[in-house]
């Protein structure tokens, strides 16, 4: 994956954005989405993979200003959303909100069930047990995939 023009990305922090998230402050968000105007763009500002955002849609987001964009104006215009004219849809939907492509969490645990560990009395010798913590409207189970899925094709 790499950051393309007309992607949006979050020009703030990391640890502000998810602040924001967790605050559920989209309207104070869309401030800070940007649209990456070209790839020099991309350079200048080093603008990562994890800075990209794509909108939950809604009357306040923006949308990508590429193919990625027009796509999903397209399936908004088939499920009978109608945009005013601009960017963003009609007031008749939801405000929206944004989430970043890619989460990642820094506080993964993995502890392994022994005869001198008590992790979970559902947890059984030889199990394992991950803990961790993903911001607002990102899946465990997408994490868990990324963690066991190998590269070659197969599972592990």
């Amino acid at each position: 994956m790499k950051v393309v023009v007309g992607d949006l990305y979050v020009d703030l922090g990391e640890e502000s954005f998810r602040k924001e998230m967790e605050n559920g402050n989209s309207v104070g968000l869309r401030s800070w989405i940007k649209v990456v105007n070209s790839e020099s763009e991309i350079h200048e500002k080093k603008i990562s993979i994890n800075q990209i955002v794509l909108p939950l849609c809604g009357g306040d987001s923006i949308y990508p200003a590429n193919e990625l964009g027009e796509k999903i104006k397209e399936k908004l215009v088939s499920d009978g959303i109608e945009f005013g004219g601009g960017d963003t849809a009609d007031n008749n939907t939801s405000k929206g909100n944004y989430r970043k492509v890619i989460a990642r969490t820094d506080d993964l645990k993995m502890v392994a069930a022994d005869a001198d560990v008590d992790v979970d009395a559902e947890v059984k010798v030889g199990e394992c047990v991950f803990q961790f913590s993903l911001p607002s409207g990102s899946f465990a189970t997408m994490m868990l995939r990324e963690l066991f899925y190998r590269r070659s094709g197969g599972w592990e």
